[in-house]
């Protein structure tokens, strides 16, 4: 609830969860839905509004779900996206090679040997 008060209990059984709307979009792809539209949150990736016609000629099947007023539990950050390096290599003084590496896509240390 915005104000932060739990939910109701009569609208408990009928909330969906965050792994929910996620479920409802592959479920959608599963069955080949006619149309499919999803707008996710551009920090934290969860969908924030999918709308669903799982029929285009058949009424009243439509779907449309939104998820407003999220709040971050306290402690939770956003997920980083994998860091992709580039592959390149580097010729040790040993004549081994090493590739990069995350965070920051920097060359692996060549061993000491």
């Amino acid at each position: 609830m915005p104000d932060g008060t739990p939910l109701p209990a009569d609208r408990q059984a009928s909330a969906l969860t965050i792994d929910d709307l996620f479920l409802k979009i592959h479920d959608a792809i599963d069955r080949n839905a006619a149309s499919l539209s999803v707008t996710y949150d551009p920090q934290y990736g969860f969908p924030t509004n999918i709308s669903i016609d799982y029929e285009r000629m058949m009424a009243d099947e439509e779907l449309a779900l939104s998820a407003s007023n999220f709040k971050i539990a306290s402690g939770l950050k956003p997920v980083q996206p994998p860091v992709m390096c580039t592959m390149e290599a580097k010729i040790c003084p040993d004549g081994s090679a090493v590739g990069r590496s995350g965070p920051h896509c920097e060359f692996s240390p060549c061993s000491a040997k």
